[in-house]
């Protein structure tokens, strides 16, 4: 299994590298900067250790996988994929204080105007694609009326994990929660993929102008497309992908046949990430370019490009969590990566984040209380 951790390694480096890419232009490592900013050395060197450091924990991530696996392999891919988002965020946070320190240093927003937009007419694109919703709950469900049906032959103690080499390493008793529970999760997967889908839907489009607001209209709009393209992809997957491995389990299906079906899960998965994030680089290197034209036009000019968007870094924790008790909205376009993050000050925001943390937390005891 040590290809898969180097495979899950390097995918894992890869994403943080392509972080800046697929990020709106103006927010380098989540620092609002005007458009025409985006040239100075402050950005790309940042920019450029950023990528450095994300190299160097790569490869730090593969030498202790590989020690980790001697060891213990489901500790492994437990730990190293940890460790390396917790290193990739701390080079993040550390390399953006250059830009910071330059933007404040040299008034990069004095006499700038900003603007936000909002409530633009919305395309049938970055609507819920419902149907993908109900066929990931008819997999769910049948998955869950097969598993009623044969669950007087299941075995007890009942197998309720799976190691790395397909084989089960730990049982428990025969309970319904045992035998249906990963089930159960998976419908409730679906609902709560399905819950987010709509409230994406329903918030207002927050433009960005950025220096062009023809090109971040395009962006707001293509950035819920986006979304709801993987939300709806990813719920059937994960849907399919739990009700396969459980099927599996009813009948004994073990060894190979189950580490297979891990490794196309696994695999299923993160290329729908991947193509979300092709789709990502795309749509920031169109509106980088057309926001590069629209300075170099306001340079010949002798004009600053207008409007830009808020310089707005006191609501943005690291540039990655947005705090702002002031606005009202929940869910609000990311700036590390494309997408949208909670607004952890609203209201609702809370509301949302205290749900989420008890879903995951009765997840995880449920089982022990009904033992």
């Amino acid at each position: 299994m040590d290809w898969l951790l180097v495979a899950l390694a390097l995918y894992l480096g890869a994403m943080l590298h392509l972080i800046p890419r697929i990020s709106r232009p103006t927010v380098p490592l989540g620092v609002s900067v005007p458009s025409d900013r985006l040239d100075d050395p402050a950005v790309t060197g940042a920019l450029t250790r950023y990528r450095h450091l994300v190299v160097d924990v790569t490869v730090l991530c593969l030498v202790l996988g590989l020690v980790l696996a001697r060891v213990r392999v489901d500790l492994a891919f437990l730990i190293v994929p940890l460790v390396q988002l917790v290193l990739g965020a701390v080079a993040y946070v550390r390399t953006r204080r250059s830009i910071i320190e330059a933007k404040h240093r040299h008034g990069w927003y004095v006499g700038v105007p900003v603007r936000v937009a909002a409530s633009v007419t919305e395309t049938s694109s970055g609507q819920v694609r419902w149907g993908w919703y109900a066929l990931a709950l008819a997999i769910g469900f049948a998955g869950l009326g097969y598993g009623i049906s044969v669950y007087g032959r299941q075995p007890d103690p009942y197998p309720t994990h799976t190691g790395p080499r397909g084989v089960p390493d730990a049982w428990g008793p025969k309970t319904y929660w045992n035998v249906l529970g990963p089930q159960g999760i998976a419908i409730a997967m679906v609902l709560l993929f399905a819950l987010l889908a709509w409230a994406v839907s329903i918030a207002p489009v927050r433009v960005l102008p950025d220096g062009d607001v023809a090109a971040g209209t395009r962006r707001a709009r293509s950035t819920r497309a986006i979304t709801q393209w993987m939300l709806s992809t990813l719920v059937v997957v994960i849907a399919a992908g739990i009700t396969i491995f459980e099927v599996q389990t009813w009948n004994g299906i073990t060894g190979t046949p189950s580490v297979v079906a891990m490794v196309a899960f696994l695999g299923v998965t993160l290329g729908v990430c991947g193509v979300g994030v092709w789709k990502s680089v795309v749509l920031s290197t169109e509106q980088g370019q057309a926001q590069h034209e629209a300075a170099t036009a306001a340079r010949a000019q002798g004009r600053r490009p207008a409007p830009q968007s808020p310089d707005d870094d006191r609501f943005w924790k690291g540039g990655l969590l947005y705090d702002n008790p002031d606005d009202p909205s929940v869910f609000v376009p990311k700036r590390a990566g494309v997408g949208y993050t909670v607004n952890v000050g609203s209201l609702w925001g809370k509301v949302f984040l205290l749900a989420l943390a008890l879903l995951v937390l009765g997840s995880l005891l449920l089982p022990l209380l009904v033992h």
